[in-house]
């Protein structure tokens, strides 16, 4: 593998006495970069954990998420409540001051407050009626 590598001995070097490697926001990474941790796990002998979302606001596999899902050994669900209702919270809504918001790109930076974690009937309210009758106490 090092001699496949340039950055190899780079990479070792800097990851030795590491007890693992975390990935906060894990959805952002690639494809390819989910592989070359994945890669990393073998390598090293070096455990990785990401934490990410599943799914965008448009209920779409993030592409890092996707991949994640496809080759990690184990994985665990952070249970979350929906905003308006307490049910189990699947999905994300993105949300405006005019309600739901549907369309637009997949990743909007520095936007975190603009989400709420919705359970599958409330994202559907949410999306059907542009959300106002759910903000109204909002």
């Amino acid at each position: 593998m090092e001699g496949s590598n340039p950055s190899f001995s780079a990479i070792f070097k800097a990851l030795t006495g590491a007890a693992c490697i975390l990935v906060d926001e894990a959805q952002f990474l690639s494809a390819a970069l989910v592989d070359q941790l994945r890669n990393i796990t073998f390598d090293l002998d070096l455990p990785v954990i990401a934490h990410g979302l599943r799914t965008d606001f448009r209920t779409k596999a993030f592409t890092g998420s996707a991949r994640l899902l496809e080759v990690a050994d184990a994985i665990e669900e952070v249970k979350t409540v929906c905003h308006f209702c307490d049910r189990k919270a699947l999905f994300n809504l993105r949300i405006s001051s005019s309600g739901a918001v549907t369309d637009g790109p997949q990743i909007e930076l520095g936007a975190d407050e603009r989400y709420r974690p919705v359970c599958g009937y409330c994202y559907r309210e949410s999306t059907l009626a542009g959300g106002q009758d759910l903000f109204r106490n909002d």
